[in-house]
């Protein structure tokens, strides 16, 4: 295991090795809020949306530096990424679904200054390019590598609010799949859509299939989605995106 560094200034080392300490670093700082904020997601109500978006949009706000571009800058936004993906993993496992509108919904100052939405500032692939995460250990040639990595940063912490008929990955590639219908969904293009590990999973995995599917019966989560009111609570709208986005 790599030594926990107190500062990112002592972290040395080749690329690959300063790459895996900084995440480490960020994953070891968020720790204790990531568990607040998914048992919060998991048992709170709509009352406690502020919260969390609030929780959210802290850890995604980088510094004003002017620009960004460089790969240890957009890396800022990893601590954000890592909240966003608990409390979303957390809302989907609770069958809710309410609080990931507002989270993505969330707006964020960019590097820039400007303001946009949490849904569009934390991109997977664009807080760490995937030529640079594949030098993460484990992740060489992988097609989601920085998905992947946040799959296994999480895992122990999330175990916990899984429902028992399904897994841990399951459940997290739901979140994404679902994340990139709600992208869609706003959007109305596919290029800038994150794609995570559901864009290679998604033709073998009869879980993502059956509960993205409005007639799968008791398996599909569709009618909850409506229900609580993402897009539009209108079951057109959701099979436009889907049969665009797959």
């Amino acid at each position: 295991a790599l030594p926990i560094c107190k500062r990112l200034d002592q972290i040395t080392g080749t690329v690959a090795q300063q790459l895996a300490s900084r995440l480490q670093y960020y994953e070891t700082a968020t720790a204790t809020l990531r568990g607040i904020i998914a048992a919060g997601v998991y048992f709170g109500g709509p009352e406690h949306h502020p919260l969390w978006c609030q929780a959210v949009r802290r850890t995604a706000t980088p510094p004003p530096l002017g620009g960004s571009g460089t790969a240890w800058v957009d890396l800022e936004l990893y601590p954000g990424l890592l909240v966003l993906y608990a409390a979303g993993v957390a809302d989907v496992a609770s069958g809710h679904y309410g609080t990931l509108m507002f989270l993505l919904g969330t707006r964020v100052r960019t590097y820039q200054g400007g303001r946009q939405t949490v849904q569009h500032a934390l991109n997977p692939d664009s807080i760490i390019k995937q030529d640079f995460a594949w030098q993460l250990p484990g992740m060489d040639k992988h097609f989601t590598p920085v998905s992947d990595h946040v799959l296994e940063a999480l895992k122990e912490e999330m175990h916990p609010y899984v429902p028992s008929e399904t897994t841990y990955e399951e459940i997290f590639e739901w979140f994404e799949y679902l994340r990139a219908l709600l992208h869609w969904d706003a959007a109305g293009d596919t290029w800038s859509t994150p794609i995570g590990r559901f864009g290679w999973s998604l033709r073998r995995s009869d879980f993502l299939k059956e509960v993205s599917d409005p007639e799968g019966g008791a398996m599909s989560r569709v009618p909850d989605l409506l229900n609580a009111g993402l897009f539009g609570g209108d079951l057109a709208r959701y099979q436009k995106a889907k049969a665009s986005l797959d």
